[in-house]
């Protein structure tokens, strides 16, 4: 499941994302870590995204993006991860 998105979000604004994720069966063991990873593209594992908010087969122009996770009080961010502890 991912974030489906038509319009290119504005650039030099904060943007509130919202998703969901399926549920995930996985055992942590003591030490373990999650890592958060945001990009706007995870090209060769999907479909390439050349930032230019074009559709994207028919992109050929490439854009770098510049992605911002806000975190502070004006900008709360956070992570729910619910847990099951046996």
């Amino acid at each position: 499941m991912g974030i489906e998105r038509q319009l290119p979000l504005a650039r030099g604004k904060v943007n509130r994302i919202e998703f969901e994720l399926p549920y995930l069966y996985h055992s942590f063991l003591a030490g373990h870590r999650l890592v958060l990873e945001l990009n706007s593209s995870k090209f060769p594992y999907f479909a390439r995204n050349l930032n230019t908010g074009d559709e994207v087969a028919t992109e050929t122009e490439m854009r770098i993006a510049h992605n911002t996770a806000h975190r502070s009080m004006k900008h709360p961010s956070h992570i729910v991860i619910p847990v099951r502890i046996d």
